[in-house]
């Protein structure tokens, strides 16, 4: 496919992934129609794009300015269009984790440490390195957000976390929980509370 053409339709997917509410009816089995959103169709269509083949700086910067939109992110549309698009999410998250605004940054923590399955914890993306790199980011409210985002996979990770610890060995947990740890003594007395209210949880799953 032609990139400028490939552009304009990732453009044009976008827009109906985080705007459009309007349904059509789809044929499923034995005859029967269920009703289906072009929303969600379009977040399909990306995300068979992606997976088919990487996304460019380009398709990148343009889904992040697509996603970066305030009403949208107020409204959820945003979050939701990530969610949907599962692991072809990963390069977006990446780029508003480095994004120069906080808010996008948090915004990109919180979606990548939202669950998959709502019956067990399984973050839409569990880039440790991500979270390493929030947890020391300038902003003091970022880090608190980075913090909080993580207390479901600490609480999760508790006793992984213990058993790692006690034989010394070092992963991407026992890392990421000395970072943690690190937070301590951090400058901001707000971020020094969050990192003991998520030590206290990991304390008590354990």
């Amino acid at each position: 496919m032609n990139p400028d053409q490939r552009l304009s339709d990732i453009r044009y997917d976008l827009k109906t992934a985080l705007d459009s509410e309007e349904e059509y009816l789809e044929e499923g089995a034995m005859g029967t129609y269920w009703p289906k959103s072009y929303a969600t169709y379009a977040a399909e269509q990306l995300k068979s794009l992606f997976k088919a083949s990487e996304p460019t700086t380009a398709e990148i910067a343009c889904c992040v300015e697509a996603i970066s939109d305030p009403e949208r992110i107020s409204k959820g549309r945003s979050k939701k269009l990530l969610l949907q698009l599962g692991e072809q999410s990963r390069p977006i998250l990446d780029a508003l984790a480095n994004s120069t605004d906080p808010q996008l940054r948090i915004f990109a923590v919180e979606t990548a440490n939202t669950s998959v399955n709502p019956s067990y914890f399984n973050p839409l993306y569990w880039g440790i390195n991500l979270e390493q790199q929030l947890l020391n980011d300038p902003d003091e409210n970022v880090r608190i957000a980075t913090i909080l985002a993580l207390k479901p996979a600490i609480a999760h990770n508790a006793r992984y976390i213990q058993m790692s610890l006690q034989k010394r060995i070092n992963n991407g947990m026992t890392n990421l929980f000395h970072q943690l740890l690190a937070r301590l003594n951090d400058t901001s007395a707000k971020v020094r509370t969050a990192a003991a209210e998520v030590l206290c949880v990991w304390k008590t799953a354990i």
